[in-house]
Parts: C-alpha cells; sequence; structure tokens
C-alpha cells in the first residue's frame, strides 16, 4: 500500500486536490475546477468564498474515489497569499472573497503606509487591512454584518470543522501582523476597527497540526488523517523546488498567477532585516521573495479574451508561430494588469502573435527584474533558477527565461512546487520522514536543464535595458 499526502491548492483561478506519492513526489491522482473570477467594478477582483468550499469538497471527491491501495497519511494546504473573507457569527460569508491583486483600497493603504510604514515593514497596497478598512468606510452594512474577517486559509479549516488557525506565512500577508514580534499589530488592528478575537487569532507554525478529520466536506476519508494548517504558495514553492539553503548557488521560481521567485534563508541576529522580508514556512526562516502579481493572469487574460481561447492547441498555435530571438517587436507591453497594464505602438499590421510575443517577453523581464531584486540580498552566487508552477509547462517560455536572465534553467518533474512543498512538509510533519531535507532530497527529482544561448542573450541584454527605462518600477 502506498502512502500518500492529499494537498489542496487554493490557486486563484482554481481549485486543486493532489494526491502525492509520499515515496518520491509523484502526483497519483489529482482534479481541478476552475472557478471564474468576478469584476463588478474597476480593480475589483473578486471570487464567491462557497464555490471555493464546494469546488475543493468535489475535487476532493474524485480524487478519494479514484485512489486505490493507497493510504491518506496527512493533508495540506497551498494557499494564493492575500486574501479576504468576511464571515458571520455562523462562519458564512457576508460578501465576496476579495482576492489579493484587488485594487480597491489603495488609497487606504496609501494613508496607513504613511503611518505604519518603517524599515522592517513594508505596507503593501494589497493588505487586508486596508481592504477591511474599506469596507469599513464604504459598505457599512457589510461591517456591520460581519464577525471574523478571515483569508480562505481560516475558512476551509473552520468548514472542516478546525480551528481556524494562521501561519505565519498568511497572517504576515494580511499586513495587521507582526512578524519580528510574532503577534497581532495592535496599532493597524485599533486602525481597521476590529478586534484580535475577530481574527481568530491563533498563529501556528506552517507545519503545525490543525486537528484530525475523517471527513472532507461529505467525503468519507476512511479514517482520522491530520490536517495541517497549510502555508502561502510563493513561500511553501520554495520547499517544492528543493531550496533549503541560501548558500546554494541557485534561486528558486514558483510562477502562476503570481510570480515569485526568491530563497529561504535563516534568521540571523546580526543580519539586517528590511521590509522585503517575510516570515518563512520554517521556523525561524524568512523569506526573501519578488512577487510580480497577475502574471500567468496576464497570459490567461489574453488567451481568454484575445485569442478565444486557452486550450493546449491555441497556446502551441501561439508559440509556434512567434521567433523568442531577442529582436524587437512593434508593440511594448507594461504587464501590469492590476490597473496600469497597457500595450502601446499598435498598428493595422499588428497581429495576435505580435501582443503575445510582447506580453511574453514583458513578464519575462519582470522575472529578471525579480531575480536582480532577490540576488540583492543572497549570501552566495546564483548561476541557475528552479522553476515549478504552470508556466514550467511551455518550454518555450523556460527557454525564453534562461536567455533572458542568463541562467541556467533546471525543471522538475513535477511542475506543481507550491503543491509538492505541502505535501513534503506534510510528510516530514507526520513522520514519514526523519527530517524535512530527507523528504526533500527523496520527493524531489529534476526533469531537465535550459541553457542560455548566448546571442539571443545578448538582444535580451539590450531589450531588457530599455524595458527598465520605460518601465523603472511597479508600485
Amino acid at each position: 500500500m502506498k502512502d500518500a499526502i492529499l494537498v489542496i491548492d487554493f490557486g486563484t483561478s482554481n481549485c486543486r486536490a493532489i494526491a502525492f506519492d509520499a515515496k518520491n513526489g509523484t502526483a497519483i491522482e489529482s482534479c481541478s475546477r476552475k472557478y471564474a473570477i468576478s469584476s463588478p467594478k474597476p480593480g475589483y477582483s473578486e471570487l464567491d468564498p462557497e464555490e471555493l468550499w464546494r469546488f475543493s469538497v468535489e475535487c476532493v471527491r474524485e480524487v478519494v474515489r479514484s485512489l486505490e491501495d493507497v493510504r491518506i497519511c496527512a493533508i495540506n494546504f497551498s494557499f494564493i497569499g492575500t486574501s479576504l473573507i468576511c464571515v458571520d457569527e455562523r462562519f458564512k460569508p457576508t460578501y465576496p472573497c476579495i482576492l489579493c491583486f484587488d485594487s480597491r483600497a489603495v488609497s487606504e493603504a496609501e494613508e496607513m503606509a504613511k503611518r505604519f510604514a518603517t524599515q522592517t515593514f513594508h505596507f503593501s497596497k494589497w493588505a487586508s487591512a486596508a481592504k477591511i478598512k474599506h469596507i469599513k468606510n464604504t459598505m457599512p452594512e457589510v461591517y456591520e454584518k460581519t464577525r471574523y474577517f478571515w483569508s480562505i486559509q481560516q475558512f476551509i479549516l473552520a468548514r472542516l470543522g478546525l480551528e481556524p488557525a494562521w501561519d505565519p506565512t498568511i497572517a504576515n500577508l494580511q499586513y495587521l501582523y507582526s512578524p519580528a514580534n510574532k503577534t497581532w499589530d495592535q496599532d493597524i488592528l485599533d486602525d481597521t476597527g476590529i478586534t484580535v478575537e475577530q481574527l481568530s487569532g491563533k498563529v501556528l507554525a506552517s507545519d503545525g497540526i490543525a486537528g484530525l478529520v475523517s471527513k472532507f466536506g461529505d467525503v468519507d476519508l476512511g479514517v482520522k488523517v491530520p490536517v495541517l494548517v497549510g502555508a502561502h504558495d510563493g513561500a511553501i514553492g520554495i520547499i517544492g523546488l528543493g531550496i533549503m539553503d541560501e548558500s546554494e548557488d541557485v534561486l528558486g521560481e514558483s510562477a502562476g498567477t503570481f510570480d515569485h521567485i526568491g530563497f529561504l534563508a535563516n534568521i540571523d541576529p546580526d543580519r539586517p532585516m528590511t521590509a522585503k522580508w517575510a516570515p518563512g514556512p520554517l521556523e525561524n526562516t524568512f523569506v526573501r521573495m519578488y512577487g510580480f502579481p497577475t502574471y500567468g493572469a496576464d497570459v490567461e487574460w489574453f488567451m481568454r479574451e484575445i485569442v478565444g481561447s486557452s486550450d493546449r492547441d491555441a497556446y502551441a498555435d501561439m508559440e509556434t508561430n512567434n521567433v523568442f530571438d531577442g529582436a524587437p517587436g512593434p508593440v511594448f507591453v507594461n504587464p501590469s494588469f492590476s490597473g496600469n497594464g497597457m500595450f502601446s505602438g499598435l498598428s493595422l499590421s499588428v497581429t495576435r502573435h505580435d501582443l503575445f510575443k510582447a506580453m511574453l517577453e514583458a513578464l519575462t523581464f519582470e522575472t529578471r527584474r525579480g531575480m536582480e531584486q532577490a540576488l540583492a540580498s543572497k549570501q552566495g552566487g546564483c548561476t541557475r533558477i528552479r522553476i515549478g508552477g504552470g508556466p514550467a509547462r511551455s518550454d518555450v517560455w523556460t527557454q525564453l527565461r534562461a536567455d533572458v536572465t542568463g541562467m541556467k534553467i533546471e525543471r522538475l518533474v513535477n511542475h506543481d512546487s507550491s503543491a509538492l512543498g505541502a505535501a513534503i512538509m506534510a510528510a516530514a510533519a507526520v513522520g514519514l520522514y526523519p527530517n524535512l531535507r530527507a523528504a526533500v532530497d527523496q520527493m524531489i527529482v529534476i526533469k531537465d536543464v535550459f541553457e542560455p544561448d548566448a546571442k539571443r542573450q545578448a538582444a535580451y541584454n539590450e531589450r531588457y535595458r530599455e524595458y527598465l527605462e520605460r518601465i523603472p518600477t511597479h508600485s
């Protein structure tokens, strides 16, 4: 009988359940359900919380039904980072789930940043704290009906009948938590008008056990299974790429709706920490990570709205009818599609293939920008990037990464780095391995390596400099 870890991965565009073989990290069975992002007003990005729960149950049902001679040893989660779900005293949503790149509360975030930002605390425009304040100011009826202000993490744990705990990686991204003090920040709570109790404020380690369940919704698991609290997909994706020591010459890139690139570092009291450091998924670790929002979502939007299809044949047409050689095309793209995105240089001769090429190149320039920012604080050099996530499935885009960054790109057998990281952490937490390193060594396998082409790299170096002149930074 195989030992398996069941992971439920809540992404921005879909929910997946994957049963991983605890011996070698391969996916035994998987199922996904795609949910629709609603944008009722410019800058708004929302999901139906009930759909999140329903789809997770449906995916678990399909996976469990397909398993034969398999024992589920643990359940763990990978979550998108900044999400806000308002619920009443019965845990029923009072408003749709507000997603990470929803920009409705930018003005509140800017005002709060003036009051609360420090050298070691950067207040993001995506902060749930600002969105709570926005709800208080503009939707008082929702604010009054809301008993708890949660992320997807607490919502799902509560639906399982478990304590709706947080882990540090998710708590930090709400900008209501002080990672340095490992406590909720009372000054920011007071500013939003909520209490620790309204957060269900217990914070567990990312590999902490939230409890035991014998059912996932109405799906009978047969035995009581330990459930871990889970973690932020970007942070846990570093584990899923097998990157445990920043002294190694490798960065991890977990690419999906966001592009996360960075490394795991041990806390060192003699090392200056800045606001760019976030709590890691392991005790006494921090993550240095660059995240570009709407990364994969840009491409998904383009395929859906411009091409009219996002199936494999449509992607293949876009890739095979383009040449990514570093030569400039007619179109320039600002890929910040959370409000500032644009195409320029349009003419009647421009094709959708031109648009696709410009978009992929711009997004890959952002990968390089993230790589450079991460390396500025990394101890030890870097000659390679290990990649996971949806874009890793594309040979064309993976090679483009090598040519733009000048780094070797290592691709794993299993592209689902965030979900795999959750499986690895769970396997170690329930004792299937003596420690996390042993689990990493057994469950991660590199499939292939993409080398940069010197001629294309030189051409893209020039293009990248021009890109930075036009888009020097993203706020």
